[in-house]
């Protein structure tokens, strides 16, 4: 059921998968004439009528031509058709514009490598430790503490009896 909503409008994707399946008929199509299979007739029939117009003669070379052209033309047509298909989906996934591809594929396999670091704390410079951390490793736990009753928390804390979103919204990894 999931494999429908590939077909729903605006997705930009069926352009592509149908120009794909013309890319495949097309190709089979060269290999059925230059393998001289009887699949196509009208179509042999033809290519013979105009290569007997052009030379006086049934040549199979001129056959064997047609069909290399067509299963070029096919193959090319896929290849398009996969690239677009790819740079639809791309677009989608990485929105931004800000690198190549091959960079921001390498950064994320780069930090995804990193060490496995935890840090267990709280405090004024967690924040500061923790995002500077991302910039080396992906594989980072942190453990906030939220008993803070300094400055404005403890103000929070004793007032309106809550956590301080401050400190912990700031060492979200």
């Amino acid at each position: 059921m999931h494999l429908l909503k590939w077909l729903y409008p605006g997705m930009k994707f069926k352009r592509w998968l149908f120009l794909f399946a013309i890319g495949v008929i097309l190709t089979g199509m060269g290999l059925a004439v230059v393998f001289n299979y009887k699949y196509l007739d009208s179509f042999e029939e033809l290519l013979f009528y105009a290569a007997y117009t052009m030379t006086g003669t049934y040549d199979y070379t001129v056959t064997a031509i047609v069909g290399s052209i067509v299963i070029v033309c096919g193959v090319l047509i896929m290849l398009l058709a996969t690239r677009m298909i790819i740079r639809s989906l791309i677009t989608v996934l990485v929105p931004d514009k800000s690198g190549r591809l091959v960079d921001m594929i390498y950064e994320h396999r780069r930090l995804d490598k990193g060490p496995n670091i935890t840090v267990v704390g709280g405090g004024t410079g967690l924040s500061v430790l923790l995002r500077g951390m991302k910039e080396v490793t992906r594989n980072v736990t942190a453990v906030v503490t939220v008993a803070d009753d300094g400055g404005s928390s403890g103000r929070l804390r004793e007032e309106f009896n809550v956590i301080p979103p401050g400190d912990l919204r700031n060492c979200l990894v």
